[in-house]
């Protein structure tokens, strides 16, 4: 598991300033008011699109897959879509790093969480299985009002950037574990803990089983249905969405991921994402290669 790292002063060091003023920047967004932060990240959203353009051709080839019935206007008026609600998760970092969410001018709706209270508090672990919306990292922040969780954690390449990643991460959840650190989340489940986990990205053929996602053969993570058989978790699901006005986030039980046969499992845990991704596509995270691996014999796709 990752812990708070210690302050080191040689950060205060010239080779760390521009990464200071990089800071000093996210902190101020993360106080402006909401309306102006989302005017403010999509904005840089919109700029990506013209900058960014192997993530804008990564999007297009995801988005023709999933979506292939739909002309060249309308997957590229859904790919600029896509930029502008990944940019806007850009001031959400700078809040969950930077300031307590339940400050913001924000509605914050929140459908069956009551069971999934319940259930954290009893002795079995619960699994919370989300998915890569863009605006999941401030939800997290949320979620983490209303209950006691840990959540998966990739550490950030720069130590500096890194220590504020965590620490503002840290004040919302119990802990942090690194994503490929599977004893430490068995451990955790076992002893009752409620851990967060979006499994929706391609780690390749090793840890995967290739079910169908949007109609195309795709590469899931089996540690889903595994983790939960091996530590006895209950399952749950957890849709995050951006709102005109706030955040939306929904529990839903997921004894249905949970039957000990993984593949079904996984196929089950597609099924569903697929369905809400389709109620707002412009969301969810196409800029990365989420068809990446692909079965022997087939050609690469990017």
């Amino acid at each position: 598991m990752t812990t708070a790292p210690e302050f080191n002063k040689t950060w205060l060091g010239p080779r760390y300033w521009g990464i200071w003023l990089l800071l000093s920047i996210m902190w101020l967004i993360a106080h402006l008011p909401y309306a102006v932060q989302m005017r403010i990240g999509s904005t840089i959203g919109s700029l990506l699109y013209y900058v960014a353009r192997d993530r804008k051709r990564i999007a297009h080839i995801n988005l023709s897959l999933a979506f292939p019935d739909y002309s060249v206007e309308q997957r590229t008026a859904l790919v600029k879509a896509v930029f502008r609600e990944t940019g806007k998760a850009l001031p959400e970092t700078c809040i969950a790093w930077f300031r307590h969410p339940g400050k913001l001018n924000i509605e914050w709706h929140v459908e069956n969480i009551e069971q999934l209270v319940e259930a954290a508090e009893s002795p079995q672990g619960v699994l919370l299985l989300g998915a890569h919306f863009s605006c999941v990292d401030i939800c997290g922040s949320l979620i983490g009002t209303l209950l006691d969780y840990d959540t998966l954690h990739r550490p950030h390449g720069n130590p500096l950037m890194n220590y504020f990643q965590c620490r503002g991460r840290l004040r919302f959840v119990g802990a942090l574990i690194e994503k490929k650190d599977m004893l430490s989340m068995i451990r955790r489940l076992k002893k009752g803990r409620v851990i967060f986990y979006a499994p929706d990205q391609d780690l390749g053929r090793k840890y995967s089983i290739f079910v169908p996602f949007f109609g195309v053969s795709t590469a899931t993570v089996t540690a889903t249905a595994k983790l939960a058989t091996v530590a006895g978790a209950r399952v749950f699901l957890a849709l995050t969405l951006r709102t005109p006005k706030g955040y939306r986030m929904r529990a839903i039980d997921g004894a249905a991921l949970s039957t000990g046969d993984i593949e079904a499992d996984t196929t089950a845990y597609n099924a569903w994402l697929e369905e809400e991704i389709r109620q707002q596509p412009s969301q969810y995270l196409w800029l990365h290669k989420r068809f990446k691996t692909r079965p022997k014999g087939e050609a690469k796709l990017y």
